[in-house]
């Protein structure tokens, strides 16, 4: 399984170059993955419900089976969707911090330059 490079991308400024610091976290696999889960879940809970009112003891058995597999993928679901506002929250500090490196150090560079 290899680094997809292509999710980590940086959207150009103004004048078509990256703005310093700027850190740009791609949100569609995860919204893929929250989506797949979702629908699988969804999946799991009807052939749950099929089972389930089969009306033997097996069914029964099975669809409540089923129904925490499903109840398991949506836990999970939930938990990718926070880990990516998580993800989205970090990259934003850290963009900032890094914006507030390089203007520190852009103001350190003039005032060498002007001799202050």
């Amino acid at each position: 399984m290899g680094v997809n490079f292509e999710q980590w991308r940086v959207d150009p400024g103004a004048n078509g170059v990256p703005d310093a610091g700027a850190i740009a976290v791609e949100e569609e696999p995860t919204v893929k993955g929250v989506s797949l889960l979702d629908d699988t879940a969804s999946e799991i809970d009807k052939t749950a419900a099929d089972f389930h009112n089969a009306g033997n003891l097996l069914g029964r058995f099975q669809g409540d089976s089923f129904k925490a597999l499903g109840d398991i993928l949506d836990e999970a679901g939930r938990l990718l969707s926070g880990f990516s506002d998580s993800v989205r929250g970090e990259g934003a500090g850290i963009s900032s911090a890094v914006r507030d490196l390089v203007d520190t150090d852009s103001a350190a560079a003039a005032a060498i330059r002007d001799g202050r």
